[in-house]
Protein backbone atom coordinates (compact mmCIF):
# COMPACT_ATOMS: atom_id res chain seq x y z
CA UNK A 1 0.00 0.00 0.00
CA UNK A 2 1.38 3.47 -0.81
CA UNK A 3 2.20 5.83 2.41
CA UNK A 4 2.44 9.22 1.78
CA UNK A 5 3.14 10.43 5.69
CA UNK A 6 6.71 11.54 4.27
CA UNK A 7 6.66 14.37 1.96
CA UNK A 8 9.29 14.09 -0.24
CA UNK A 9 11.80 17.56 -0.34
CA UNK A 10 11.12 18.35 -4.07
CA UNK A 11 8.06 17.97 -3.29
CA UNK A 12 7.26 20.08 -0.61
CA UNK A 13 9.69 22.87 -2.54
CA UNK A 14 7.61 22.87 -5.25
CA UNK A 15 4.00 23.20 -3.40
CA UNK A 16 6.40 26.33 -1.45
CA UNK A 17 6.95 27.89 -4.84
CA UNK A 18 3.81 27.26 -6.47
CA UNK A 19 1.86 29.44 -3.53
CA UNK A 20 4.61 31.89 -3.67
CA UNK A 21 4.25 32.60 -7.52
CA UNK A 22 3.80 36.13 -8.29
CA UNK A 23 4.36 37.52 -4.69
CA UNK A 24 6.97 39.84 -4.77
CA UNK A 25 7.66 39.44 -1.13
CA UNK A 26 8.20 36.01 -1.44
CA UNK A 27 9.99 35.36 -5.26
CA UNK A 28 11.39 39.04 -6.19
CA UNK A 29 10.37 40.92 -8.64
CA UNK A 30 11.45 42.92 -11.29
CA UNK A 31 11.09 46.29 -11.94
CA UNK A 32 10.97 48.89 -15.22
CA UNK A 33 11.44 52.54 -14.83
CA UNK A 34 11.09 55.06 -17.76
CA UNK A 35 14.74 56.71 -18.69
CA UNK A 36 12.43 59.70 -19.35
CA UNK A 37 10.13 59.60 -16.23
CA UNK A 38 11.86 58.14 -13.11
CA UNK A 39 9.03 57.96 -11.27
CA UNK A 40 7.02 56.39 -13.19
CA UNK A 41 8.10 52.55 -13.08
CA UNK A 42 6.31 48.85 -12.99
CA UNK A 43 6.61 46.17 -10.63
CA UNK A 44 6.26 42.74 -12.46
CA UNK A 45 6.43 39.74 -9.76
CA UNK A 46 8.38 36.76 -10.70
CA UNK A 47 6.04 33.50 -11.21
CA UNK A 48 7.32 29.81 -10.31
CA UNK A 49 7.29 28.64 -13.47
CA UNK A 50 6.15 25.07 -12.31
CA UNK A 51 4.94 23.27 -14.48
CA UNK A 52 2.36 22.24 -11.79
CA UNK A 53 1.30 25.66 -11.20
CA UNK A 54 -2.66 26.27 -12.57
CA UNK A 55 -0.95 29.91 -13.84
CA UNK A 56 2.42 28.92 -14.85
CA UNK A 57 1.71 25.32 -15.80
CA UNK A 58 -0.63 26.48 -18.38
CA UNK A 59 1.49 28.87 -20.04
CA UNK A 60 3.79 26.02 -20.48
CA UNK A 61 1.10 23.33 -21.70
CA UNK A 62 0.17 25.86 -23.86
CA UNK A 63 3.48 26.75 -25.66
CA UNK A 64 4.17 22.78 -25.91
CA UNK A 65 0.83 21.71 -27.42
CA UNK A 66 1.27 24.16 -30.25
CA UNK A 67 4.59 23.32 -31.31
CA UNK A 68 3.17 19.70 -30.64
CA UNK A 69 0.61 20.04 -33.38
CA UNK A 70 2.80 22.06 -35.38
CA UNK A 71 5.06 18.91 -35.92
CA UNK A 72 2.27 16.67 -36.34
CA UNK A 73 0.47 15.80 -39.93
CA UNK A 74 -3.11 17.10 -40.49
CA UNK A 75 -5.11 14.14 -39.57
CA UNK A 76 -7.56 12.72 -37.34
CA UNK A 77 -6.48 11.79 -34.26
CA UNK A 78 -7.57 9.37 -31.18
CA UNK A 79 -7.02 10.09 -27.58
CA UNK A 80 -6.02 6.46 -25.65
CA UNK A 81 -5.12 6.24 -21.75
CA UNK A 82 -2.87 3.39 -20.39
CA UNK A 83 -2.88 2.80 -16.74
CA UNK A 84 -1.44 0.28 -14.03
CA UNK A 85 -2.96 -1.59 -11.21
CA UNK A 86 -1.86 -0.42 -7.63
CA UNK A 87 0.28 -3.33 -7.28
CA UNK A 88 2.28 -1.97 -10.36
CA UNK A 89 1.92 2.08 -9.15
CA UNK A 90 3.25 0.66 -5.75
CA UNK A 91 6.87 -0.46 -7.32
CA UNK A 92 6.56 2.34 -9.67
CA UNK A 93 6.73 4.49 -6.79
CA UNK A 94 9.62 2.90 -5.23
CA UNK A 95 11.61 3.34 -8.23
CA UNK A 96 10.35 5.83 -10.45
CA UNK A 97 13.10 4.94 -13.56
CA UNK A 98 10.19 2.12 -13.82
CA UNK A 99 7.93 4.97 -15.63
CA UNK A 100 10.03 4.79 -19.02
CA UNK A 101 8.69 1.44 -19.34
CA UNK A 102 5.35 2.60 -19.85
CA UNK A 103 5.75 4.64 -22.61
CA UNK A 104 8.01 1.39 -24.29
CA UNK A 105 4.55 -1.02 -23.15
CA UNK A 106 2.15 1.77 -24.79
CA UNK A 107 3.95 2.07 -28.15
CA UNK A 108 4.48 -1.97 -28.05
CA UNK A 109 0.60 -1.74 -27.93
CA UNK A 110 -0.84 0.95 -30.30
CA UNK A 111 2.00 -0.72 -33.22
CA UNK A 112 1.23 -4.42 -33.01
CA UNK A 113 -2.10 -3.89 -33.92
CA UNK A 114 -1.71 -2.26 -36.44
CA UNK A 115 0.73 -4.19 -37.31
CA UNK A 116 -1.74 -6.82 -37.37
CA UNK A 117 -4.57 -5.10 -38.20
CA UNK A 118 -3.49 -3.31 -41.40
CA UNK A 119 0.82 -3.14 -41.67
CA UNK A 120 0.84 0.74 -41.05
CA UNK A 121 2.87 2.71 -38.97
CA UNK A 122 0.93 5.82 -36.95
CA UNK A 123 2.01 8.83 -35.82
CA UNK A 124 2.06 8.60 -31.71
CA UNK A 125 2.51 11.38 -29.06
CA UNK A 126 2.62 10.10 -25.57
CA UNK A 127 2.74 11.78 -22.44
CA UNK A 128 3.16 10.69 -19.54
CA UNK A 129 0.92 11.89 -16.03
CA UNK A 130 2.56 10.53 -12.62
CA UNK A 131 -0.63 11.80 -10.43
CA UNK A 132 -4.36 11.51 -10.72
CA UNK A 133 -6.85 14.69 -10.33
CA UNK A 134 -6.95 13.78 -7.13
CA UNK A 135 -3.31 14.38 -6.67
CA UNK A 136 -2.55 10.74 -5.70
CA UNK A 137 0.04 8.71 -7.58
CA UNK A 138 -1.38 6.95 -10.58
CA UNK A 139 0.73 7.21 -13.47
CA UNK A 140 -0.98 7.04 -16.73
CA UNK A 141 0.11 7.34 -20.55
CA UNK A 142 -2.10 10.03 -22.90
CA UNK A 143 -1.55 8.97 -26.38
CA UNK A 144 -2.40 10.47 -29.41
CA UNK A 145 -2.50 8.42 -32.40
CA UNK A 146 -3.31 9.38 -35.63
CA UNK A 147 -6.30 7.33 -37.46
CA UNK A 148 -4.08 5.43 -39.31
CA UNK A 149 -0.70 4.91 -40.65
CA UNK A 150 1.90 4.64 -43.52
CA UNK A 151 1.89 1.34 -45.06
CA UNK A 152 4.61 -0.36 -43.71
CA UNK A 153 5.57 -1.59 -47.41
CA UNK A 154 5.38 1.39 -49.43
CA UNK A 155 5.91 4.10 -46.70
CA UNK A 156 3.63 6.17 -49.28
CA UNK A 157 0.34 5.04 -49.18
CA UNK A 158 -2.22 6.35 -45.96
CA UNK A 159 -4.16 3.51 -44.53
CA UNK A 160 -7.07 4.42 -42.29
CA UNK A 161 -8.01 2.60 -39.15
CA UNK A 162 -10.95 3.80 -37.13
CA UNK A 163 -10.82 0.87 -34.78
CA UNK A 164 -9.19 0.88 -31.13
CA UNK A 165 -10.21 -2.19 -29.26
CA UNK A 166 -10.13 -1.12 -25.80
CA UNK A 167 -9.84 -4.54 -23.99
CA UNK A 168 -7.11 -5.33 -26.84
CA UNK A 169 -5.36 -2.64 -26.53
CA UNK A 170 -5.39 -2.73 -22.50
CA UNK A 171 -4.40 -6.24 -22.80
CA UNK A 172 -1.70 -5.54 -25.11
CA UNK A 173 0.02 -2.98 -22.71
CA UNK A 174 -0.42 -4.88 -19.57
CA UNK A 175 1.29 -8.07 -20.95
CA UNK A 176 4.15 -5.31 -22.31
CA UNK A 177 4.26 -3.82 -18.95
CA UNK A 178 4.70 -6.95 -16.77
CA UNK A 179 6.99 -8.54 -19.28
CA UNK A 180 9.24 -5.56 -19.21
CA UNK A 181 9.23 -5.27 -15.59
CA UNK A 182 9.97 -9.07 -15.25
CA UNK A 183 12.56 -8.34 -17.23
CA UNK A 184 14.04 -6.01 -14.90
CA UNK A 185 13.41 -8.27 -12.19
CA UNK A 186 10.53 -5.99 -10.46
CA UNK A 187 8.50 -8.40 -10.51
CA UNK A 188 7.58 -12.48 -10.07
CA UNK A 189 6.15 -14.69 -12.41
CA UNK A 190 3.54 -15.13 -9.51
CA UNK A 191 2.42 -11.69 -9.72
CA UNK A 192 2.64 -11.11 -13.14
CA UNK A 193 -0.49 -14.25 -13.92
CA UNK A 194 -1.62 -12.29 -10.44
CA UNK A 195 -2.54 -9.55 -12.33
Amino acid sequence: MLSHARVLDYVEETVNKMLACRDPERLGYSKYTCPNHPGHFKVVPRSCKSRLCNACGKVATDRWIKKAMGDLPPVEYYHLTFTVPLEIRNIMFEDKRLLSLMHQAASRAILSWLKERNNSIPVILQVLHTFGRDLKFHPHIHALVSAGGLDIETKKIWLVNNHWPRRGLEMRFKTNLLNLLLKKKKINYGLKHKL
